[in-house]
């Protein structure tokens, strides 16, 4: 767990507000227009997987194969398209690793929409009976759920710790909590939730500013308290599910702000370098910066040239 901590420890209240809120300006202006390009999976039979999601109505987007290893990506899209639609990465599990997908992972929901015939539907035909939950080769929950018009792909839901009032210890850090503060300063808001469950989105705000046009809504992130956290059973992440990507405006100015802003928290700079396990970098023609989320998921903010067009 990544000790993230919203309560400063005192020194100039004033001064401390005034910086907050100008990393926050800045954090908010170059997290503008991001997205969640993709998550990355790491499974024991890469073809197997990607012929689950094609049966599912997604997409071989790319492929590549090297040695003993593969990458495909699949989606409901064209990838690095202008949607804003997300992809899955799916690799190959290395060194014959035995795969552990952990709890971490609570589903995946696909839209209802697409086991819906709009055609048939308008004749008044009823739709075709589906199964509303299925497994995928790797052992991950797919639902079926209720989504607006936009990524088939709808939500990929997490589970995060218990704490704080969900145990009866008010002391205790609610890990939910600061999971959403965590990723409301990445720019994403808030769609749903109650005190066990929340779901995050990215939202249209300044469309005019870059060539990303999306679609209907983007994909809702996800987390939920785990129910096992009670009989303190820790998170295990497990080495399924690696890693986000996220896309920026300028991956340098959002590295600067996230710092500037969780010293001014109170956070220490061995949190703060624990937190930033990865420093701003340029790698496979990207430049990316590597964040651990309260929870120790892995989050990359890459950026993107269509955000900065302005």
């Amino acid at each position: 767990t990544v000790n993230v901590n919203s309560e400063g420890n005192g020194g100039s209240g004033t001064d401390d507000d005034t910086i907050l809120k100008e990393q926050k300006e800045i954090l908010s202006n170059v997290m503008g227009q991001s997205q969640i390009m993709h998550a990355m999976l790491a499974v024991p039979d890469v073809n197997a997987t990607v012929d689950y999601w094609k049966r599912r109505g997604a997409t071989l987007q790319d492929y590549r194969s090297s040695r003993n290893a593969e990458t495909a990506f699949v989606g409901f899209s064209d990838l690095f398209s202008d949607t804003g639609f997300f992809s899955l990465e799916i690799v190959t599990l290395a060194n014959d690793a035995i795969l552990n997908v952990g709890n971490a992972i609570s589903h995946f929901g696909l839209s209802m929409l697409l086991d819906l015939d709009l055609e048939k539907a308008a004749a008044g035909e009823s739709p075709a009976s589906t199964s509303l939950t299925d497994v995928d080769p790797n052992g991950i929950q797919v639902r079926s759920v209720a989504a607006a018009p936009g990524d088939p792909f709808s939500r990929f839901c997490l589970r995060t710790a218990a704490g704080g009032a969900a145990n009866g210890d008010e002391e205790e850090d609610d890990l939910l909590a600061k999971t959403i503060e965590f990723y409301e300063q990445l720019g994403m808001t808030v769609v749903a939730g109650d005190e066990t469950c929340t779901c995050l989105r990215y939202t249209t705000t300044q469309q005019e500013d870059s060539t990303l046009q999306r679609e209907g809504v983007a994909m809702a992130l996800s987390f939920e308290r785990r129910p096992d956290a009670e009989d303190n059973i820790d998170l295990d992440i497990g080495n399924c599910f690696d890693h986000f990507a996220f896309s920026t405006r300028n991956v340098d100015m959002a590295t600067e702000a996230l710092r500037a802003i969780f010293r001014s928290q109170g956070s220490g700079e061995d949190d703060i370098s624990t937190f930033i396990f990865m420093e701003p970098v340029r790698m496979f023609g990207m430049k990316l910066v590597g964040l651990y989320d309260p929870n120790g998921y892995k989050v990359y903010l890459v950026e993107d040239p269509k955000l900065t067009k302005n």
